[in-house]
């Protein structure tokens, strides 16, 4: 299932690079990101990639520092794999060079990242975000700003901040230890889903869900389901090399029955064949 973000054709359900990265929110295990890291060689990263694109998903949200790694993918393996980069820093000069860096490595969008995003409204820095959009924008590329709280969009809102379109965590909270009375130690993504979709259904831009299976908490046909019916536009979503072709299959059922339209199976593709 395809659609156009803001001008951009690209795939409804596309590929999050979190657990390229090693940012698997293990909860309190301490090893977890240090096995990710481990399991994704860049063999394997190019071979994720490149079944991914087999499978019709051709964009990739990743942190700005894989641009050497996706450009050197193209040059490898004649991949059109595209992507988008989800900017963060801890000064604002450092998320702009990451903008920047990212425009310059081809990147298809820019969005200020989440966690970034969610400090600079608690410190009421608006300025920086607006000029993240602004940086964007020249480079004539869709802005987005990503959160995961829903009161940094409501803030950017109130002070004027309009990006081309927002991405924001979003999942039900029924799941074991989403229980409420329970301690939150990165296992919470999304605390007001019901506010969430009222806000951004009620807005002009569209909307990305990301986080929809609460970091591997939730199903993937309850996560995907729920993302869909809840008003989402594109869901982005971390995905290892062997639950691809599942989930593409199990997203196109849920789309094409929610109202998106007829499909065509994903069936084992057969990737092309490249050499590292």
């Amino acid at each position: 299932m395809r659609g156009t973000l803001c001008g951009l054709e690209m795939p409804r359900m596309f590929l999050g690079g979190n657990l390229v990265s090693g940012f698997a929110h293990a909860r309190d295990l301490l090893y977890v990101s240090q096995l990710v890291l481990a399991y994704h060689t860049k063999e394997k990263i190019f071979a994720t990639l490149n079944l991914a694109e087999a499978c019709g998903i051709d964009m990739f949200l990743m942190n700005p520092s894989l641009c050497p790694m996706i450009n050197e993918y193209w040059e490898k393996t004649g991949g059109g794999m595209r992507f988008m980069t989800n900017s963060s820093g801890k000064t604002p000069a450092k998320i702009f060079e990451n903008i920047k860096k990212s425009i310059d490595a081809g990147a298809s969008s820019c969005v200020l990242q989440g966690e970034a995003a969610d400090r600079l409204v608690k410190e009421t820095d608006f300025d920086t975000i607006a000029r993240c959009v602004e940086l964007i924008r020249r480079a004539k590329l869709p802005a987005g700003i990503a959160a995961h709280r829903l009161e940094t969009l409501q803030g950017c809102v109130r002070e004027g901040i309009r990006p081309d379109y927002w991405m924001k965590t979003f999942h039900h909270l029924d799941y074991w230890s989403a229980a409420k009375g329970k301690p939150e130690h990165d296992n919470v993504f999304c605390r007001e889903p019901e506010e969430t979709a009222t806000f951004l259904n009620a807005r002009p831009e569209p909307w990305i869900a990301f986080k929809v299976l609460a970091a591997g908490s939730i199903r993937p046909e309850d996560g995907f389901r729920f993302a869909i019916e809840g008003g989402a536009d594109f869901l982005c979503v971390g995905m290892y090399d062997f639950q691809i072709v599942d989930d593409v299959n199990l997203f196109n059922d849920i789309y094409r029955s929610s109202g998106g339209g007829a499909h065509s199976r994903v069936l084992a593709p057969q990737p092309r064949p490249f050499s590292c």
